[in-house]
């Protein structure tokens, strides 16, 4: 599966890129994290689901023959130094990408960890692996509600007692109740 520097991660903060000169296998997961929790007699029940987000594992070759006549992409492509630099940079930034194929788009990513593998299959390059893990952005907006009549009245109430709840709890700490 070589995709002859057409897959790329991209900085969503800065607008760079990093280019692969070849993406060797390309993998990605999904994960949900199950909550057990002990009931009476030992049993166990199971009766949440949290999505654990989705994975991404690339083992990349990059190397400094950019001189493919065929691919002038590769004419202007940074050194591998330059990538790994870069690479390492947005790892420990923990900066947002978006990985970009042929075959497919995935936003909202993070480096979790850049491997070095040495091997005869790479040739001329060095091969890699690049471990991502997509994550969940959630903004926040605020809107004005109108409460029904009454309701603030209600409210205020609630605070009141909650003042008074609160009052006992420290009279009684403090005379040893």
């Amino acid at each position: 599966m070589s995709f002859d520097r057409t897959s790329y991660l991209f900085n969503v903060g800065t607008g760079g890129t990093v280019g692969f000169d070849s993406v060797m296998k390309q993998s990605q997961a999904g994960s949900n994290k199950i909550t057990t929790h002990a009931i009476e007699n030992g049993a166990v029940v199971a009766d949440h689901s949290e999505d654990s987000g989705g994975s991404l594992s690339l083992d990349i070759v990059l190397s400094d023959d950019n001189l493919s006549p065929v691919s002038p992409s590769t004419w202007l492509s940074d050194p591998v130094s330059v990538r790994l630099t870069t690479l390492e940079k947005w790892r420990k930034d923990g900066s947002l990408l978006t990985y970009n194929s042929p075959r497919k788009i995935i936003t909202s990513l993070l480096i979790e960890s850049v491997t070095a593998n040495i091997s005869q299959t790479h040739g001329w390059g060095v091969g890699y692996s690049i471990k991502l893990k997509q994550i969940r952005l959630y903004g926040t907006t605020l809107r004005d509600v109108n409460l029904p009549t009454g309701a603030l009245r209600l409210i205020q109430k609630g605070l009141t007692q909650a003042v008074i709840q609160s009052s006992k709890t420290l009279i009684k700490s403090d005379i040893g109740l």
